[in-house]
């Protein structure tokens, strides 16, 4: 009776550890088009690994590490005032013209993070791919676009500078984090919101400019 009461303790405190080490050992996946990096949160060697990690399934401890997967491939981050258009909050921008006048808009990014730089990244920035893009990367857009707007009449920003503010724009954030990513395009998505004002003052213009080539028509008819 003892003898089996010790066989069946010994399996049970056997089968105890196993499951424990089940609990603890992770799997996950790095699927194709992304890379992972293993972050190590303990011991002397806590830290990032120098080398990323390819497709394919990583093993790693639950307890202290943690793998994080970043997207290599070129991504859409779109950045709106409307909570149902994928952020429950509000993440449009908004920025000033030269005269002080307020606008705001919603803005589309493509970009891509290079492969060889992840491990870079993360060391830097302590975050996850989502982070980086809902906040890091739509900071910098942010300050960005602010800069070179200050330059322009909001009318222009709004006519025919608009390219040109957002051409600007992208160029400042190649040269500034362009080692760490890959950007295809910047763009404003729909209208850009501006003050009642600032719509009837547009639309003045636009009359005047439609009167005076309409006078200039008629000039030209009676020549």
């Amino acid at each position: 009776m003892d003898k089996n009461i010790k066989i069946y303790g010994s399996a049970g405190i056997v089968v105890f550890i196993l499951m424990v080490g089940l609990s603890i050992v992770g799997c996950e996946t790095v699927e194709p088009g992304k890379v992972g990096i293993k972050v190590n949160f303990w011991g002397q060697n806590r830290g990032v690994d120098d080398y990323t990690i390819s497709t394919g399934r990583v093993i790693y401890n639950r307890i202290t590490e943690k793998v994080y997967e970043f997207p290599t491939f070129m991504q859409n981050a779109v950045w709106t005032k409307f909570v149902h258009e994928g952020s429950p909050i509000d993440e449009s921008i908004s920025f000033n013209s030269v005269e002080g006048e307020p606008l705001n808009v919603d803005i589309a990014l493509s970009y891509a993070f290079k492969s060889d730089r992840v491990t870079h990244i993360f060391v830097e920035l302590r975050q996850d791919a989502e982070y980086i893009k809902h906040f890091y990367m739509r900071s910098k857009v942010r300050d960005a676009i602010s800069r070179h707007a200050s330059k322009y009449k909001a009318i222009d920003i709004i006519g025919q500078q608009r390219e040109k503010l957002l051409k600007e724009t992208l160029v400042e954030l190649t040269e500034e984090i362009g080692e760490d990513f890959t950007f295809d395009m910047l763009a404003f998505v729909g209208e850009i919101r501006v003050a009642d004002r600032v719509k009837e003052a547009i639309a003045a213009t636009i009359e005047s400019q439609q009167k005076s080539v309409e006078a200039q028509n008629k000039v030209a008819q009676i020549k």
